[in-house]
């Protein structure tokens, strides 16, 4: 992907520029307003505001679920009897989930959510195949949730034709990602990812309504999966590390923007939850203590890969190792087999967003090649090779390239700073 494809977080005329406290946390400005008395059954359970409107209110219509009107209230002067509170039966065929305990969602998450597009006659029958995958195969890989994606977000892609884009992306690599290069039966990508780009460039250069901040976040989180996955030999660690940054800041920005609308939306149960909270309390109850991840902090700021600038002792880099040694020692824990412990899905979370920990400092010494700065991604991409496997499809092939090119780049150095990350991506721990 050439520098710049993935540059799409503007709303109207300028960037986003959200307020942070101290800690880099985004300052909430939550809107005053009336509360709702009348409210439905759904959104009292989520605990967010209902318009109180009949026969059904908005979230319920955005979400497919059939409203339940408070039994023996009266929202227009008419007393109405309640609703179902139950969306439609699906009869939809999904996978059994893995046997490893999720994050707890909301029973709207849980819910299973009628999406029909089998009797959408404007579809082809190549995109119901894919969307079948995406819903039935893909939605169970990748990061964050699998309800989340396999229900919420593919309705939310039946009103929205660059979120279906990203959708059938998402789906075409994975079928891509286990056939050969000339394979008769790879799908091209190429359109879809068009379509999804010019899509969301549209949408956020348009005043963020409830229904377009889900597709928008959904969207954006589909393309960050999709710039690991893409299927490309260039190994440039800085391009493909810019590219993440910027699309997770993106989106976390678009998240600040409209977080009025995100404390109103189901994504709000999915962002509550905190892997590194889990990852840590894991570690401080663990009898077994990690060892080559622990003595990596200092070693590695003070040396830098032999050469002892103090640039490399920086506050930036300093802060981005502290946030990467909670997922190193979480995966030293979990050997030897990662994929079955209890927290693979946290740990995979944690490495899909710790981007975020990344300052603008970082960024710059990775843009200067600061050599404790290139020893963080170094560690960091060690790290997704270990993790990655067909349950980590999307991450796996990027992570083996850009690895095996900071391997050859740094190795010899300095073995202490190195051997350690050379041991994770190997499975030596």
């Amino acid at each position: 992907m050439d520098n710049g494809t993935f540059s799409v977080f503007t709303v109207g005329e300028k960037p986003i520029t959200p307020n942070f406290d101290s800690s880099g946390n985004p300052v909430r400005r939550r809107q005053q307003h009336r509360k709702s008395r009348n409210g439905c059954g759904n959104c009292k359970q989520r605990r967010v505001k209902c318009d109180e409107s009949l026969p059904s209110c908005l979230n319920c219509t955005r979400r497919n679920l059939k409203c339940n009107p408070a039994l023996g209230l009266n929202r227009t002067g008419k007393n109405e009897k309640p609703l179902a509170a139950y969306p439609e039966p699906s009869n939809q065929h999904t996978r059994s989930k893995s046997t490893e305990a999720l994050p707890s969602l909301s029973s709207v998450l849980q819910q299973s959510i009628a999406i029909d597009f089998e009797s959408n006659e404007s579809w082809t029958q190549d995109d119901k195949a894919l969307f079948r995958h995406f819903r039935d195969f893909t939605s169970h890989t990748l990061a964050m949730h699998t309800d989340l994606w396999r229900t919420f977000m593919l309705s939310s892609a039946l009103n929205d034709e660059y979120l279906k884009s990203a959708v059938l992306l998402l789906s075409s690599a994975h079928i891509n990602s286990s056939l050969p290069e000339n394979h008769p039966n790879r799908r091209p990508v190429l359109n879809h990812f068009a379509n999804a780009i010019a899509g969301l460039r549209i949408a956020l250069n348009e005043k963020i309504t409830a229904q377009s901040f889900d597709s928008i976040v959904g969207c954006s989180f589909l393309l960050i999966h999709y710039s690991w996955a893409a299927e490309e030999s260039d190994p440039d660690t800085t391009n493909h590390f810019r590219e993440i940054v910027g699309l997770i800041n993106g989106t976390k920005n678009c998240v600040v923007e409209g977080q009025d609308l995100f404390q109103e939306s189901a994504l709000y149960e999915v962002f509550r939850h905190r892997p590194g909270m889990k990852l840590e309390k894991v570690i401080e109850e663990s009898v077994t203590k990690s060892t080559q991840t622990s003595a990596l902090f200092n070693h590695s700021l003070m040396c830098g890969l032999g050469t002892k600038r103090a640039t490399g002792a920086s506050v930036d880099n300093s802060h981005a190792i502290q946030k990467l040694l909670i997922v190193l020692e979480a995966i030293e824990l979990s050997q030897p087999s990662v994929e079955d412990c209890g927290i693979f899905h946290d740990i995979v979370r944690y490495l899909f967003t710790w981007p975020l920990q990344c300052t603008k400092g970082f960024m710059e010494q990775v843009e200067d090649q600061e050599p404790v700065s290139m020893l963080a991604l170094l560690y960091y991409y060690a790290a997704a090779v270990n993790i990655s496997s067909r349950k980590v499809w999307w991450m796996q092939n990027r992570a083996q390239v850009i690895y095996s090119s900071l391997k050859s780049r740094l190795e010899g150095q300095c073995a202490g700073c190195t051997d350690p990350a050379i041991a994770l991506a190997e499975g030596r721990l």
